[in-house]
């Protein structure tokens, strides 16, 4: 009926040249595009890592032992897209905040261990001086002055 109207197009028409459109890329895209990993990606992404063997890989996800993520086994669907829809993702929002607050805890415990060996050497360097002969202290003997430094 379409066709018997001036000026009037039909209006499916326009949708099969989409969809003719659409396939003709994904056709494309399996076949002759070869896609691969782009170190651009990873830039502001420290969990983000690529391996020929694998894809790319979430280091968050995998060790907060994500289930039913492609970048726990790796995907291989590289495209920036799918980089952005895993980092959107709660699961990989939920490993990220896990694997922050373990950084957090460790580089609080070395900053603890670092403070504790400063009191350690702190109070042994005050035994030493105390140690040591003076004027107002001559506890050593002469022969004795060689160990000084024995507790």
């Amino acid at each position: 009926m379409w066709r018997f109207l001036p000026g009037v197009t039909n209006p499916n028409a326009h949708k099969a040249d989409a969809t003719a459109k659409r396939k003709y890329q994904q056709d494309y895209d399996k076949s002759k595009r070869a896609r691969r990993f782009n170190p651009e990606w990873g830039k502001g992404r420290p969990w983000l890592l690529d391996s020929e063997a694998h894809g790319m890989t979430c280091t968050y996800c995998i060790d907060d032992d994500v289930s039913g993520s492609q970048f726990v086994t790796g995907c291989i669907s590289y495209k920036l897209d799918s980089v952005i829809k895993h980092e959107t993702s709660r699961s990989h929002e939920r490993a990220t905040l896990i694997a922050k607050a373990k950084n957090t805890n460790a580089t609080t415990a070395l900053l603890f261990k670092f403070v504790q060996l400063r009191y350690r050497i702190l109070i042994i360097c005050l035994h030493y001086l105390q140690r040591l002969p003076t004027e107002q202290n001559p506890r050593l003997e002469i022969g004795e002055s060689a160990q000084w430094w024995k507790f």
